[in-house]
Formats: C-alpha cells, sequence, structure tokens
C-alpha cells in the first residue's frame, strides 16, 4: 500500500508530451496529407491536361488517331509508373520527418530583441574571395544524365571506403554479396552550381542496420568546371575534382563523354539515349561525410536528398553502353591533370570488362537539392 501522500511508482506515472512535440505530431498529420493525398492529385492532374493537349491536337492539328491513342496510352503509363511509387516515396518522406528532429516549430515566431540582430533562417554560403551568395536548396532547371549499373562484391565496395566513412555506412548486399555500382555522365545546362560535364562512379550504401534506406555516394565525381566544387564540399560535404577537358558530344541515339579527342589513350562512356517515361518529385537519398563549415557546425555522416523530376526517360537491362578506359600515359587521361586516376578504380572493378546489368537515360531532368542533415 502506497504511504499518504507518496508520489506514484514509475510505472503509473503519466507520460510527459511537451506542447512542442503535439505540434511537431500534427504538422507530420498535415504533411502526411498532402504527401499521400495532393501529389496523387498533381500527378493526375498534370496527366490529364496533357492528355487533352494530345486530344485537341489530334481534334484540331494534324496528328492521326494512332498518333493520338499511342500519345494517351504512353501518359496513362507515365501516370501509372508515378503513382506506384508516389506512396512509399511519400511514406519514406512522412517517416524521414518524424526521425528528424528538424527545426524548432516555433522558429518562425522568434521576435528581435531590442538590441539584438533577428534569427536568420534558410542557409546561406558565402563563396570565394567575392563572398558571392549561394543559397539552400540548390536548383537544377535543366540537364541530361544517363547511367550504367553493374554489381560488384560487397567487399570491393567496402574496401574504397575511408575508415570514416565505413564507420558509418556499409554496401547494401543485393543479394549474394553483390551491391550496385554506377557510372554517371550528367550534363548540367542550367541551374545553381553552374554549367558542365561531370562523371560520377556513385556506389550503393546505407547506414549500418538501415538496409531499409539505401542511397548513393559519390566515390568520384570530376567536373569539368571550378564553380561547382567550392559549395559541394561545404554544403553537402561532396568532393569533386576538375578535368577541364572533359568532353561531350550528342548523337540522335547517344551521348558520349570523353576526355581529350576522345581517341585512343582517352577516357569514352557511350550512353543510349532514348525513352518516352516521365517521373515527378522523386526523392533520392545522398550521403556524404561533412566537415564544419563557418554557416553551421554539422559534421560527420550527412544525408542530402536530391529531389528529381524527369521527362524523355528510359530504362533497360542490358544495353549498348560503350566504355573505354583512358591510358595514363595519355596526356589528356584524368590523372594527367594531378587527380586520383579514375580509370585505374573502374579497372580494379572491372567495369570495364563486362556489360553493365542496367543504364537509363534522362533527357531533361530538373530537380532540387535540400541541405544536408545528420544520419
Amino acid at each position: 500500500m502506497l504511504e499518504p501522500n507518496a508520489p506514484p511508482p514509475p510505472f503509473m506515472r503519466r507520460p510527459q508530451v511537451t506542447s512542442l512535440a503535439l505540434l511537431r505530431l500534427a504538422n507530420a498529420y498535415v504533411v502526411a496529407g498532402e504527401e499521400l493525398i495532393g501529389r496523387p492529385w498533381r500527378l493526375s492532374a498534370g496527366a490529364v491536361r496533357r492528355g487533352l493537349a494530345t486530344l485537341q491536337g489530334g481534334l484540331l492539328g494534324t496528328a492521326s488517331a494512332e498518333t493520338v491513342l499511342a500519345s494517351l496510352g504512353e501518359e496513362a503509363f507515365n501516370l501509372l509508373f508515378n503513382l506506384a511509387i508516389a506512396v512509399p516515396d511519400s511514406i519514406s518522406n512522412i517517416a524521414a520527418g518524424l526521425d528528424a528532429s528538424g527545426p524548432d516549430p516555433m522558429s518562425g515566431y522568434d521576435l528581435p530583441i531590442s538590441g539584438a540582430d533577428p534569427v536568420e533562417h534558410g542557409m546561406l554560403l558565402e563563396l570565394g574571395p567575392e563572398r558571392a551568395p549561394f543559397v539552400l536548396p540548390a536548383r537544377i532547371l535543366d540537364a541530361s544524365q544517363g547511367f550504367a549499373a553493374w554489381y560488384i562484391d560487397c567487399a570491393q565496395a567496402a574496401a574504397l571506403l575511408e575508415p570514416a566513412m565505413a564507420a558509418a555506412f556499409e554496401p547494401v548486399d543485393c543479394g549474394g554479396g553483390r551491391t550496385m555500382a554506377l557510372l554517371l555522365g550528367t550534363d548540367s545546362r542550367v541551374g545553381d552550381l553552374g554549367r558542365h560535364h561531370a562523371v560520377q562512379l556513385a556506389l550503393s550504401l546505407s547506414p549500418h542496420g538501415g538496409v531499409s534506406d539505401p542511397g548513393a555516394f559519390y566515390f568520384r565525381t570530376v567536373v569539368s568546371g571550378a564553380y561547382s566544387i567550392e559549395p559541394s564540399r561545404r554544403a553537402w560535404g561532396l568532393q569533386q575534382d576538375k578535368f577541364k577537358d572533359l568532353n561531350l558530344v550528342y548523337r540522335a541515339d547517344s551521348a558520349r563523354f570523353f576526355t581529350g579527342h576522345g581517341g585512343a589513350g582517352n577516357f569514352s562512356i557511350r550512353f543510349p539515349r532514348f525513352g518516352k517515361l516521365r517521373s515527378e518529385d522523386v526523392a533520392l537519398p545522398v550521403y556524404a561525410l561533412r566537415a564544419p563549415d563557418e554557416v553551421d557546425m554539422l559534421d560527420g555522416p550527412v544525408r542530402l536528398i536530391l529531389n528529381r523530376s524527369g521527362a524523355g526517360e528510359g530504362v533497360q537491362v542490358g544495353g549498348s553502353v560503350a566504355l573505354t578506359l583512358g591510358d595514363k600515359a595519355s596526356a589528356t587521361c584524368f590523372c594527367s591533370a594531378g587527380i586520383g586516376c579514375l580509370c585505374e578504380t573502374l579497372s580494379a572493378l572491372g567495369l570495364d570488362r563486362v556489360q553493365p546489368a542496367a543504364n537509363g537515360w534522362t533527357e531533361r531532368m530538373r530537380g532540387t537539392l535540400a541541405a544536408a542533415t545528420p544520419v
């Protein structure tokens, strides 16, 4: 029997729920409604608008009935594809929002105190000696991208990770002790990160014990221009190397990234250029290691979200990707610029000796890169 005025035992005490916790839960409820209802509605509305435009072209224009029906069929397939990924992707976003501490939900009510500066919201980096402003999230307004995917041994991928990265992440086992490695070629034409070509080697990683949360780690990124290097490192911990002689040539059915003139001794990868699919607001996690910066002290393993949309997309198993590695003796191979030899890494992984398991292309890509958050 409890003594008079004695506090109840621990198991009888009522849990303490703060007002901020309730506000955060209510906010998550609103976001859930927006994600699960609003996003499919936006996808459907966009498909209807494009379908009506197609019908108008058939009724009032010169398009044949076969062309109209084919276009409507493609639009229906695009809608089903996007709706299929919308719900699981939305659930992932909601869960991430509940797990992350995020900003103080009352921060919007902060008022300047007499004699003190207002609380600053958002993130602004000042780049270079002229302190040019760079604001997050960064926008990608127009780009094209090809990728090729191989399966490699998890042990090979793990051996590429630096100790700090290996302490936080592990390769995603896709079955049989194999993980995915991707080689990407990107043509960034308009965006906050400037105009450049890029070749990237990415590995599929997840936090230790977080198999359900896979993401990409850009092990190597080589860019043709220097502008993106500083903001990528400071904002997200993404390391890039400059190689100004990285070139790109488009043909009707392919896009080829290459060094120098693309002849003997030079690196070259040719991606098939195909596809009529669309994707809308697909959230792709990217992992990195970030060092503290003058704008904040976020340090260690981080996650950033690339929210991307695309048109003119295609993905196929196999495919005719042509990869040729450069010669270290060449004056126009990557390592001639004093950076680590990407071709040597690709050769050690054996990517030049087998065809990729899959490849894809996006003709028009746009998106945003948000600020990094701790893992």
